[in-house]
């Protein structure tokens, strides 16, 4: 969606859209990985396909984040899915 623009923070880069904050993912750059943390309700499914595909799953965070570990290659191979974890997230921040 082009009306999202990237945030920079001091501690991750967020999302905006036209200049409001939506962060339903934010991102958290290292310096061989980037942290994905996205805003998801807890599922089983979704556990089961990021394990499933081999991404570093961290932990689910008390603020109701999957935390995901990504590194270049993560992000290649796995791109369709995590565009889809992104949808998903923006769909539940959305309804609530």
């Amino acid at each position: 969606d082009s009306s999202f623009e990237l945030k920079y923070n001091k501690y991750y880069i967020g999302l905006a859209q036209r200049g409001q904050p939506s962060n339903f993912a934010i991102f958290r750059p290292m310096k061989n990985v980037v942290r994905l943390e996205v805003r998801l309700n807890k599922s089983d499914k979704t556990e089961q396909s990021l394990n499933e595909l081999g991404l570093d799953l961290m932990d689910y965070s008390r603020d109701g984040r999957y935390r995901i570990r990504l590194s270049k290659d993560d992000i290649k191979k796995n791109a369709e899915f995590i565009k889809s974890l992104l949808q998903s997230a923006y769909s539940e921040s959305q309804g609530r």
